[in-house]
């Protein structure tokens, strides 16, 4: 997954991805899941004392470079538990 910086409303939802020096906008309504990180298949461990998070935020979005030729596509935005920082995934097709 590739890092990416996520500009979010002030009601908390995506508006806008920056993704290899390009600004992508959301033109859908995002929808939003929480998944359960794997800690048991990663190195990462918790600092003594402090939480460490099993959950990570995933938006589901629409996104386009706003450009009459510019297609639309969908994109999985994902919270890197660790950091709290976003990454980006395409979306496994459907089965048939």
């Amino acid at each position: 997954m590739e890092s990416v910086e996520v500009q979010f409303s002030a009601a908390g939802q995506p508006m806008r991805v920056r993704r290899r020096g390009r600004v992508w906008k959301i033109v859908a309504e995002p929808v939003r899941w929480f998944e359960r990180f794997n800690w048991w298949e990663s190195e990462l461990r918790a600092p003594k004392g402090e939480p460490f998070r099993i959950d990570s935020q995933v938006w589901q979005v629409q996104v386009t470079l706003g450009a009459r030729t510019s297609d639309t596509l969908t994109w999985e935005l994902v919270q890197h538990a660790p950091t709290g920082g976003w990454r980006v995934r395409e979306p496994k097709a459907a089965a048939a």
